[in-house]
Protein backbone atom coordinates (compact mmCIF):
# COMPACT_ATOMS: atom_id res chain seq x y z
CA UNK A 1 0.00 0.00 0.00
CA UNK A 2 2.82 2.41 0.77
CA UNK A 3 4.20 2.06 -2.77
CA UNK A 4 0.75 2.60 -4.28
CA UNK A 5 0.18 5.71 -2.15
CA UNK A 6 3.53 7.14 -3.21
CA UNK A 7 2.76 6.45 -6.86
CA UNK A 8 -0.59 8.22 -6.43
CA UNK A 9 1.11 11.20 -4.77
CA UNK A 10 3.45 11.53 -7.76
CA UNK A 11 0.53 11.13 -10.15
CA UNK A 12 -1.46 13.81 -8.28
CA UNK A 13 1.46 16.25 -8.53
CA UNK A 14 1.70 15.56 -12.25
CA UNK A 15 -2.04 16.27 -12.43
CA UNK A 16 -1.46 19.70 -10.86
CA UNK A 17 -3.00 18.84 -7.47
CA UNK A 18 -1.40 20.78 -4.63
CA UNK A 19 0.37 18.19 -2.47
CA UNK A 20 2.43 18.24 0.72
CA UNK A 21 5.93 16.76 0.71
CA UNK A 22 5.82 12.96 0.67
CA UNK A 23 8.40 10.22 1.07
CA UNK A 24 8.52 6.44 0.83
CA UNK A 25 10.39 5.04 3.82
CA UNK A 26 12.13 1.67 3.45
CA UNK A 27 12.32 -0.38 6.66
CA UNK A 28 14.39 -3.63 6.66
CA UNK A 29 12.76 -6.42 8.69
CA UNK A 30 13.33 -10.13 9.22
CA UNK A 31 11.03 -12.43 7.29
CA UNK A 32 9.61 -15.68 8.64
CA UNK A 33 12.52 -17.61 7.09
CA UNK A 34 15.09 -15.36 8.73
CA UNK A 35 15.96 -13.47 5.55
CA UNK A 36 15.93 -9.69 5.48
CA UNK A 37 12.97 -8.21 3.65
CA UNK A 38 12.03 -4.57 3.11
CA UNK A 39 8.71 -3.00 4.04
CA UNK A 40 7.74 0.36 2.55
CA UNK A 41 5.75 3.01 4.40
CA UNK A 42 4.24 6.15 2.92
CA UNK A 43 4.93 9.32 4.90
CA UNK A 44 3.63 12.87 4.43
CA UNK A 45 4.77 16.18 5.88
CA UNK A 46 2.08 17.80 8.03
CA UNK A 47 0.59 20.84 6.37
CA UNK A 48 -1.21 22.07 9.49
CA UNK A 49 2.09 23.26 11.01
CA UNK A 50 4.44 26.15 10.25
CA UNK A 51 7.49 25.10 12.22
CA UNK A 52 6.17 24.64 15.75
CA UNK A 53 3.10 26.82 15.11
CA UNK A 54 -0.21 25.10 14.56
CA UNK A 55 -2.24 26.17 11.53
CA UNK A 56 -5.99 26.08 12.13
CA UNK A 57 -7.56 23.30 10.07
CA UNK A 58 -11.13 22.07 9.89
CA UNK A 59 -12.35 19.14 7.83
CA UNK A 60 -15.60 19.24 5.89
CA UNK A 61 -17.20 16.61 8.10
CA UNK A 62 -16.84 19.03 11.02
CA UNK A 63 -17.99 22.07 9.02
CA UNK A 64 -21.11 20.29 7.78
CA UNK A 65 -21.72 17.84 10.65
CA UNK A 66 -21.43 15.16 7.97
CA UNK A 67 -20.84 11.48 8.73
CA UNK A 68 -17.57 10.51 7.04
CA UNK A 69 -18.30 6.81 7.56
CA UNK A 70 -21.00 6.81 4.90
CA UNK A 71 -21.56 8.63 1.58
CA UNK A 72 -22.86 12.04 2.68
CA UNK A 73 -21.37 14.62 0.31
CA UNK A 74 -21.52 15.74 -3.30
CA UNK A 75 -18.72 17.63 -5.03
CA UNK A 76 -21.21 20.43 -5.54
CA UNK A 77 -21.08 20.82 -1.74
CA UNK A 78 -17.27 20.53 -1.62
CA UNK A 79 -16.85 23.30 -4.18
CA UNK A 80 -19.63 25.32 -2.57
CA UNK A 81 -17.99 25.25 0.87
CA UNK A 82 -14.66 26.17 -0.74
CA UNK A 83 -16.32 29.11 -2.48
CA UNK A 84 -18.09 30.26 0.68
CA UNK A 85 -14.99 30.06 2.89
CA UNK A 86 -12.34 31.40 0.52
CA UNK A 87 -14.29 33.75 -1.76
CA UNK A 88 -11.70 32.80 -4.38
CA UNK A 89 -12.31 31.33 -7.83
CA UNK A 90 -8.72 30.03 -7.79
CA UNK A 91 -9.48 27.95 -4.68
CA UNK A 92 -12.72 26.70 -6.25
CA UNK A 93 -10.71 25.63 -9.30
CA UNK A 94 -8.32 23.78 -6.96
CA UNK A 95 -11.30 21.92 -5.49
CA UNK A 96 -12.50 21.12 -9.00
CA UNK A 97 -9.07 19.74 -9.92
CA UNK A 98 -9.15 17.53 -6.82
CA UNK A 99 -12.61 16.28 -7.82
CA UNK A 100 -11.30 15.46 -11.29
CA UNK A 101 -8.34 13.57 -9.86
CA UNK A 102 -10.40 11.53 -7.41
CA UNK A 103 -12.85 10.54 -10.15
CA UNK A 104 -10.38 9.85 -12.95
CA UNK A 105 -7.77 8.17 -10.70
CA UNK A 106 -10.39 5.86 -9.14
CA UNK A 107 -10.00 7.22 -5.60
CA UNK A 108 -13.46 6.40 -4.31
CA UNK A 109 -12.63 6.78 -0.62
CA UNK A 110 -13.28 10.53 -0.98
CA UNK A 111 -15.32 10.90 2.20
CA UNK A 112 -16.14 14.05 4.16
CA UNK A 113 -13.03 13.82 6.36
CA UNK A 114 -10.71 13.82 3.35
CA UNK A 115 -11.34 17.47 2.47
CA UNK A 116 -10.27 20.32 4.73
CA UNK A 117 -9.91 24.09 4.97
CA UNK A 118 -6.86 25.88 6.38
CA UNK A 119 -6.88 29.33 8.01
CA UNK A 120 -3.59 31.21 7.93
CA UNK A 121 -2.49 34.83 7.57
CA UNK A 122 -6.07 36.05 7.82
CA UNK A 123 -7.50 33.95 5.00
CA UNK A 124 -9.04 30.55 4.34
CA UNK A 125 -7.78 28.22 1.65
CA UNK A 126 -8.37 24.65 0.56
CA UNK A 127 -5.96 22.19 2.16
CA UNK A 128 -3.57 20.25 -0.08
CA UNK A 129 -4.68 16.86 -1.32
CA UNK A 130 -4.35 14.01 1.17
CA UNK A 131 -5.38 10.34 1.45
CA UNK A 132 -5.23 10.05 -2.33
CA UNK A 133 -4.96 6.42 -3.37
CA UNK A 134 -6.72 3.72 -5.34
CA UNK A 135 -10.01 2.69 -3.75
CA UNK A 136 -13.11 0.86 -4.93
CA UNK A 137 -15.43 2.61 -2.45
CA UNK A 138 -18.82 1.40 -1.28
CA UNK A 139 -20.67 -0.41 -4.04
CA UNK A 140 -17.85 0.58 -6.40
CA UNK A 141 -19.08 4.20 -6.36
CA UNK A 142 -17.49 7.51 -5.35
CA UNK A 143 -18.17 8.20 -1.68
CA UNK A 144 -18.63 11.84 -2.73
CA UNK A 145 -20.92 11.94 -5.76
CA UNK A 146 -20.77 14.40 -8.65
CA UNK A 147 -24.12 16.14 -9.09
CA UNK A 148 -25.82 13.07 -7.67
CA UNK A 149 -23.90 10.58 -9.82
CA UNK A 150 -22.01 7.91 -7.86
CA UNK A 151 -20.22 6.67 -10.98
CA UNK A 152 -19.35 9.94 -12.73
CA UNK A 153 -17.39 10.31 -15.94
CA UNK A 154 -15.99 13.19 -17.97
CA UNK A 155 -19.38 14.72 -18.72
CA UNK A 156 -20.31 14.89 -15.03
CA UNK A 157 -17.10 16.82 -14.36
CA UNK A 158 -17.83 19.23 -17.20
CA UNK A 159 -21.29 19.85 -15.75
CA UNK A 160 -19.80 20.42 -12.29
CA UNK A 161 -17.53 23.11 -13.71
CA UNK A 162 -20.52 24.77 -15.38
CA UNK A 163 -22.43 24.95 -12.06
CA UNK A 164 -19.60 27.07 -10.61
CA UNK A 165 -19.05 29.15 -13.74
CA UNK A 166 -15.55 27.79 -14.22
CA UNK A 167 -14.50 28.81 -17.73
CA UNK A 168 -14.78 26.03 -20.28
CA UNK A 169 -11.17 26.57 -21.31
CA UNK A 170 -10.00 26.24 -17.69
CA UNK A 171 -12.14 23.18 -16.96
CA UNK A 172 -11.02 21.53 -20.20
CA UNK A 173 -7.36 22.18 -19.42
CA UNK A 174 -7.74 20.76 -15.90
CA UNK A 175 -9.48 17.62 -17.12
CA UNK A 176 -6.86 17.15 -19.84
CA UNK A 177 -3.93 17.55 -17.40
CA UNK A 178 -5.47 15.15 -14.88
CA UNK A 179 -6.32 12.62 -17.59
CA UNK A 180 -2.80 12.81 -19.03
CA UNK A 181 -1.28 12.18 -15.59
CA UNK A 182 -3.57 9.20 -14.96
CA UNK A 183 -2.59 7.76 -18.35
CA UNK A 184 0.99 7.60 -17.00
CA UNK A 185 -0.01 5.31 -14.11
CA UNK A 186 2.38 2.51 -15.08
CA UNK A 187 5.29 4.95 -15.10
CA UNK A 188 4.55 6.09 -11.53
CA UNK A 189 3.90 2.51 -10.41
CA UNK A 190 7.22 1.26 -11.74
CA UNK A 191 9.13 4.20 -10.26
CA UNK A 192 7.75 3.50 -6.78
CA UNK A 193 8.00 -0.29 -6.73
CA UNK A 194 4.31 -1.19 -7.04
CA UNK A 195 3.99 -4.93 -7.66
CA UNK A 196 3.11 -6.02 -11.18
CA UNK A 197 -0.16 -7.59 -9.99
CA UNK A 198 -1.31 -4.41 -8.22
CA UNK A 199 -0.23 -2.18 -11.11
CA UNK A 200 -2.17 -4.31 -13.60
CA UNK A 201 -5.29 -4.40 -11.42
CA UNK A 202 -5.28 -0.61 -11.07
CA UNK A 203 -4.53 -0.13 -14.77
CA UNK A 204 -7.60 -2.20 -15.64
CA UNK A 205 -9.81 -0.14 -13.33
CA UNK A 206 -8.50 3.11 -14.79
CA UNK A 207 -9.11 1.77 -18.29
CA UNK A 208 -12.75 1.06 -17.44
CA UNK A 209 -13.18 4.69 -16.33
CA UNK A 210 -12.06 5.94 -19.75
CA UNK A 211 -15.13 4.31 -21.27
CA UNK A 212 -17.50 6.69 -19.46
Amino acid sequence: MGCIEMAYADMARCAGVEMPDTELIAVPTLGSDGDTVTDYFFSVRRFDRHGNRKVHMIALDAILYADYRIPSLDYETVLGVTQRYTQSIQEVEKAFRLACFNVLAHNRDDHAKNFAMLYSDGAWKLAPGFDLTFSTGMGNEQTTSVLGNGKPGYQSLVQLAEVFAIKKSVAGAVIEQVSSAVNRWNEFAEKNGVTAASASMIEAALGNLKKR
